[in-house]
C-alpha cells in the first residue's frame, strides 16, 4: 500500500475518501501510550521519517478486524502493531513533526520540493491484514501483540491488559477502568458501588488516572484479583501470571464475587483515611495509585479476609504513632525492603507484621504498667491524706497531752 493512501486510510474521518469499512484508526485498546502521542520521542520519530526516505527496511504494519458478527466487516480496521509508525506519518504530512537536516536546520513536509513529496506519498509501506474470530481465545490479541512488537520500547503490563480487553468485554478489566477512570478510559461498569468506591479512594489515598503506559490498571486489576481470589499473591500486575484469573469474555461476575471485591477495597480505602499518610513509609501516590510494596502489609490482611478489628486498631496505631520513632522506623522499613529490593513476598510481610504486633505489645505493656504505677501512686496519697485528716484517737486516763 502506498504511504499516501496509508495515510488517508488513518485519516479517513477528515477527507471521507474511504468506507468506513476500509478506514484505519489507531486504537488506544492495542497501542502503548496514548491515540495522540504513543510513546516515541520527537528523535525516534525522525529517524522513521529519514528510513522512509531513505528507502530502508521499517517494517511492516499490521491490522486486526473482530469477525464476532455478520455486521463486523463493516466496522474500521484497527492498528495492532505499526501505531507509532503511522502516528508519525499523520504528523509529518500535517507538518506537525519537523526532522533535522543537520544541528542548525530542519525541514517540515509542506517544504519539500514537489517532486520530493510525490516520492514521499508513493514509498511502499508492507501491511497484514488480520480477523479475529468468534472462536478464538480471549487473549489472542494480547498475544500477538506481544509477539508482533518489536520496537526498542516493549510493552508494560498495563498495555497488555488494556489490549485483553480491547473488545470491552471483561468484567475485572472494564471494573479497573471504572475506578481508574479519569479522561482516558470509558467503562462498561456503571455500578453505583463501584462509582461510591472510586470517589472516597480518591478522597482518602489521592486522585486516581492514568499514566502514560496503563500502569494504575495493571495495578487495579491486581487489587480487584486478589481481592476476588482472596490470595495475596495475584496482588501482582504482571499480565502473565494474572490472565488465567480473568473472567472468560462477556461473563459477569456473580453477586457474591462483586461483594467481596467492593467490600475488601472499602476496606482499604477507609483505613487509608484513618492513616496519617506518610511519603517515607508509603511513597508518593502515581495516579492516585501507592507503591505496591509499600502498601502491602495493610492490603495482605485485607485480601485475605483476615484483618480483624483488633489487627485494624494496631496498623492504624502503629502508622500514626509508633512508627514515627525513628528507630521504629529504621526496622520496619530493614524489614519490608529485606535484601534491599523492593519486591513483595509473603515472608517480609509475616516478618512487618510480627515487628508490628512487638511493638504494639510492648507499648500496651508500657501503658498497662503507667496505668497500674499511677493507681499506686494514688493509693499512696490518699492513704497519707487519711492518716493527716484522720480523727485524733481518744486518750486514757492520765495520758499526758502534749
Amino acid at each position: 500500500m502506498t504511504l499516501d493512501e496509508l495515510h488517508l486510510k488513518i485519516t479517513n474521518a477528515e477527507h471521507n475518501v474511504y468506507s468506513v469499512g476500509e478506514s484505519m484508526e489507531i486504537t488506544s485498546d492495542f497501542q502503548r501510550g496514548d491515540d495522540e502521542t504513543g510513546v516515541w520521542s520527537s528523535e525516534n520519530k525522525q529517524r522513521y521519517i529519514k528510513s522512509l526516505r531513505a528507502h530502508y527496511p521499517t517494517g511492516i504494519i499490521t491490522l486486526v478486524k473482530d469477525r464476532e458478527n455478520a455486521t463486523s466487516y463493516q466496522h474500521h480496521w484497527n492498528v495492532l502493531d505499526g501505531g507509532n509508525r503511522l502516528r508519525t506519518i499523520r504528523d509529518f504530512k500535517a507538518d506537525n513533526l519537523g526532522v533535522k537536516k543537520d544541528t542548525k536546520s530542519s525541514y517540515k513536509f509542506s517544504e519539500l520540493k514537489p517532486q520530493e513529496k510525490a516520492d514521499f506519498n508513493t514509498i511502499m509501506i508492507p501491511c497484514q491484514f488480520l480477523t479475529i474470530e468468534r472462536s478464538d481465545p480471549d487473549d489472542t490479541v494480547a498475544e500477538m501483540f506481544c509477539c508482533l512488537n518489536t520496537s526498542a520500547t516493549p510493552l508494560s503490563q498495563g498495555e497488555l491488559f488494556k489490549a485483553h480487553g480491547w473488545k470491552k468485554n471483561n468484567c475485572e478489566i472494564e471494573m479497573a477502568k471504572r475506578l481508574v477512570g479519569g479522561d482516558t478510559w470509558v467503562s462498561e461498569v456503571d455500578d453505583v458501588r463501584i462509582v461510591n468506591l472510586r470517589q472516597r479512594w480518591c478522597e482518602n489515598i489521592g486522585k486516581l488516572s492514568e499514566m502514560k503506559r496503563c500502569s494504575s490498571l495493571a495495578m487495579m486489576v491486581a487489587y480487584i484479583i486478589s481481592a476476588k481470589t482472596g490470595n495475596f499473591k495475584f496482588f501482582d500486575t504482571n499480565y502473565n501470571g494474572n490472565k488465567a484469573n480473568l473472567s472468560p469474555a462477556s461473563q459477569n461476575l456473580t453477586e457474591d464475587e462483586m461483594n467481596t471485591i467492593v467490600v475488601k477495597l472499602t476496606q482499604f480505602v477507609e483505613i487509608m483515611g484513618d492513616v496519617e499518610y506518610s511519603k517515607e513509609i508509603f511513597g508518593r501516590p502515581t495516579g492516585g495509585i501507592l507503591s505496591k510494596s509499600k502498601i502491602a502489609p495493610i492490603w495482605k490482611p485485607i485480601c485475605e479476609g483476615e484483618l480483624t478489628p483488633e489487627l485494624r486498631e494496631k496498623l492504624v496505631n502503629f502508622y500514626n504513632v509508633y512508627v514515627k520513632d525513628d528507630d521504629v522506623r529504621a526496622e520496619y522499613m530493614r524489614r519490608l525492603t529485606k535484601n534491599g529490593d523492593n519486591h513483595t513476598n509473603a515472608s517480609k510481610i509475616e516478618a512487618v507484621h510480627e515487628y508490628i504486633n512487638e511493638i504494639c505489645q510492648q507499648h500496651a505493656a508500657a501503658s498497662e504498667f503507667s496505668d497500674a504505677s499511677s493507681h499506686d501512686e494514688n493509693d499512696e496519697q490518699l492513704f497519707a491524706l487519711q492518716q493527716t485528716t484522720a480523727d485524733p484517737l481518744p486518750l486514757a486516763a492520765g495520758e499526758w497531752q502534749g
